[in-house]
């Protein structure tokens, strides 16, 4: 999509009549752009809220109305796919070549005024843990993500939000660090300039060779002050379906759900550590345990029985590294029948 095209009359004018439009600035744009159409894309999602919901939709909408952002649906609607696509072809940067903005400043959220224990009491439900952690003692080193399915109904909300109109990203199950600070910021009232975040990630995707595409319904529009013309044809493409009253609703209740499954089993009492009921019981329960640290499954629904894992705990530490024999004073050595010379 170049800057301007030629406009044509309804007649036909002799002056625009033969005259192609022209939708790239060189012949290397138009070759990128035969790449970038195989490369997927996010349309943006929007809230869609209306008065009288639940306490979780009022507390959004408040958000909305206080930063200003209750416009987003009457701008952002069904979107022209190949105007995207030949905005981010056309907008690629050669290797020499100056790009024509008129000032460019990249910024970043201070991991400094945020602890990473407070993000995840915060945006995630109880008993949830970071993914990929490694302590932050060191600045370098800090958590990776958090599984989407692990967050609040409200972080919930705002992360598909963000996914789809702010940040775009391939994966939506995941919310990264840098993310989840955006949001925590959002949730707290903080100033968030979500412009500069959303120009940050255009420029990273036209950098990029294979990045998930996103911001077509903002394109379009901006095609439109730039007077761009023929902004209809192509691929039509609605957009994800609004988050309205009933999203919020279903997954408030789905939460809800999850919290009473978590606290359904008491833990179960079985007397003396040494008995063979309790060391069977714990056996099954490590066992559990290392499978799911192996294949990197989420233990959530063993950590709620907070009594059994603490004898585990205690089970490992007792009888870790070469089991005495007999083992456990039942695993008796049979002995083998001799053959007969």
């Amino acid at each position: 999509m170049s800057s301007k095209r030629k406009k044509t009359t309804r007649k036909g004018a002799s002056k625009s009549s033969n005259v192609a439009p022209v939708r790239f600035q060189s012949d290397y744009h138009k070759e990128r752009f035969e790449s970038v159409k195989k490369r997927n894309f996010v349309s943006e999602r929007v809230f869609n809220l209306k008065d009288g919901g639940c306490t979780k939709v009022q507390q959004i909408q408040g958000i909305l109305v206080s930063n200003n952002w209750t416009h987003f649906p009457s701008i952002m609607k069904s979107v022209n796919v190949d105007v995207m696509r030949e905005f981010y072809a056309n907008a690629y940067l050669r290797e020499g070549e100056v790009n024509e903005f008129t000032s460019w400043e990249e910024r970043r959220f201070s991991t400094r005024f945020w602890h990473y224990d407070e993000l995840l009491s915060f945006l995630a439900r109880p008993s949830t843990s970071w993914k990929n952690f490694v302590p932050n003692d060191d600045p370098g080193h800090v958590p990776k993500k958090l599984s989407v399915t692990d967050l609040t109904p409200m972080a919930k909300a705002w992360n598909s939000f963000f996914h789809h109109t702010i940040e775009t990203c391939a994966n939506g199950s995941e919310l990264k660090s840098s993310r989840a600070i955006a949001i925590m910021a959002v949730m707290k009232g903080r100033p968030v300039d979500i412009c500069s975040l959303i120009a940050k990630d255009i420029f990273q995707i036209v950098k990029s060779g294979s990045r998930t595409m996103g911001h077509a319904s903002l394109i379009v529009e901006l095609g439109k002050h730039a007077e761009v013309d023929d902004l209809s044809r192509g691929e039509i493409v609605s957009l994800t379906k609004a988050i309205d009253n009933n999203w919020i609703q279903r997954v408030v209740n789905e939460c809800g759900k999850d919290q009473q499954h978590m606290q359904v089993d008491p833990p179960h009492e079985f007397g003396e550590e040494t008995s063979r009921e309790h060391l069977l019981r714990m056996e099954d329960f490590c066992f559990k345990q290392d499978v799911c640290a192996r294949l990197g499954i989420s233990v959530n629904y063993l950590v709620h029985q907070t009594d059994t894992w603490a004898a585990a705990q205690r089970y490992k530490e007792r009888y870790s590294g070469p089991p005495p024999g007999p083992h456990f004073g039942w695993f008796q050595p049979y002995p083998l029948p001799q053959p007969r010379l």
